[in-house]
């Protein structure tokens, strides 16, 4: 081929990177100005499904959520799937599925030929849609993951790094706005039991909270054993708790547990 040929060639596969990338960046961008606006987390989640479909050129894209307990993982939201699928399908943890080795080994995962798999079992929902190449990469939760964002095809594809880090920014945008929204959620509830709590009932809880026990502090603020059991009582009815260890543990999530002293 000429040298000129080659070139050209080369020019156009630097130019088609170029935009791929500028498409990805969009992408990401928009999709956190979305998660900014406190856009709806079932609507946030379609839209992340769709971008990623979309800008990947992709037939399939799904977030799977780890279910409770661990052991498998739901199909939450997605492109390309039949009706009924979303909200109902479910896939198995650990090396059962491809999303379940993701969050078993911390890492991306990357499906070059789902058949010749040996790392994990191909799950059904991808070997009845003929899916033959993925990736999948984890969405953050606290303690433990939320789930897995994925991208998949019928073709025979080869996923590159550029792929995976503008999935994982996508799945890190879906995190930072799960994180934001329990942030203001527990914000609310924080000031509706400051309102709800009175002045002497909060002052018992932060002196739980501190480690005194009940005598202790009925001898710290002076007032009698039964009378701070009255108030630890009112304490753990009003936290919605079923125990004084639990309605710690709720003062300290919800910052209420401060100026105990």
């Amino acid at each position: 081929m000429p040298r000129s040929g080659r070139l050209t060639r080369r020019s156009l596969a630097v130019t088609d990177e170029l935009r791929a990338r500028t498409r990805q960046q969009a992408a990401v961008a928009a999709l956190g100005n979305e998660a900014l606006a406190g856009t709806d987390e079932a609507v946030l989640l379609a839209d992340a499904t769709r971008r990623v479909t979309d800008t990947l050129r992709v037939e399939f894209s799904a977030v799977l959520e780890l279910l409770p307990g661990g052991a498998a993982l739901l199909l939450r939201a997605g492109m390309g799937w039949p009706p009924g699928l979303i909200g109902r399908a479910t896939l198995g943890a650990g090396r059962e599925s491809h999303a379940g080795y993701a969050i078993e080994t911390n890492q991306p995962v990357v499906i070059s030929d789902l058949p010749s798999e040996t790392r994990f079992r191909p799950p059904q929902l991808l070997r009845e849609h003929s899916v033959l190449s993925g990736l999948s990469v984890l969405i953050l939760g606290d303690g433990t993951p939320y789930g897995v964002l994925g991208a998949y095809t019928r073709a025979r594809r080869r996923f590159t790094d550029e792929h995976v880090q503008f999935l994982q920014a996508v799945a890190n945008v879906i995190a930072l706005a799960r994180r934001r929204r329990r942030e203001e959620r527990a914000r609310e509830e924080r000031a509706l039991l400051l309102g709800q709590l009175t002045r002497r009932e909060l002052q018992v809880l932060r002196l739980l909270a501190a480690g005194l026990s009940n005598r202790q502090i009925g001898q710290r603020i002076g007032i009698r054993y039964s009378t701070v059991r009255g108030y630890v009582r009112a304490v753990i009815e009003k936290l919605g708790a079923h125990s004084e260890l639990e309605a710690v543990a709720r003062a300290h999530e919800l910052g209420l547990a401060d100026n105990g002293r």
